[in-house]
Order: structure tokens, then C-alpha cells, then sequence
């Protein structure tokens, strides 16, 4: 099982954008539908 870690650093980068925080949480339901099954 994989596992997600962000930090503060990391995820100020993600989100210094709107596309990125769009992919981010794109992302985070991918992520989140696969863990579902």
C-alpha cells in the first residue's frame, strides 16, 4: 500500500498555482476512489 506524504513546503508548492491545486485534488480523489475498492 502506497502511502501520501505532504509536508508544509510541498504543499505550499501545490497549491502556488490554480492548476495545480485543481490537478492536487484531482489527485486526492483518485486517490481516494482507488482506496474505496
Amino acid at each position: 500500500m502506497a502511502t501520501v506524504h505532504l509536508d508544509a513546503h510541498s504543499l505550499n508548492y501545490e497549491i502556488s498555482s490554480t492548476q495545480d491545486c485543481f490537478d492536487f485534488c484531482q489527485l486526492l480523489k483518485a486517490i481516494e476512489s482507488v482506496k474505496s475498492f
